[in-house]
């Protein structure tokens, strides 16, 4: 199964949505971590769901980055250069 998805064909916009939605949930996570961390400030203590979040958002952003990785191979296969991140203008 593994290997199925490693040598799955992808297009360019799949990648680039694996890669966005990778990043949505590592913010959603942390954010749901700070919450949870808030609620809690009282006990002194840390609840062991803010470290499941946490672990999740890593998870997340190492996922994007493996993502932005392909999305950077599919584009040199393909030709294309990455955007910008500003404009020049």
């Amino acid at each position: 199964m593994v290997r199925w998805f490693k040598h799955k064909a992808l297009s360019i916009a799949d990648f680039s949505h694996a890669r966005s939605w990778m990043i949505f949930f590592a913010i959603i996570n942390l954010v749901n971590a700070a919450l949870t961390v808030a609620e809690h400030q009282s006990e002194g203590r840390v609840p062991l769901s803010v470290w499941g979040s946490m672990a999740i958002s890593v998870f997340s952003v190492l996922a994007a980055v493996y993502y932005q990785r392909r999305l950077d191979q599919a584009r040199a296969i393909a030709g294309v250069m990455r955007e910008p991140d500003s404009d020049p203008s």
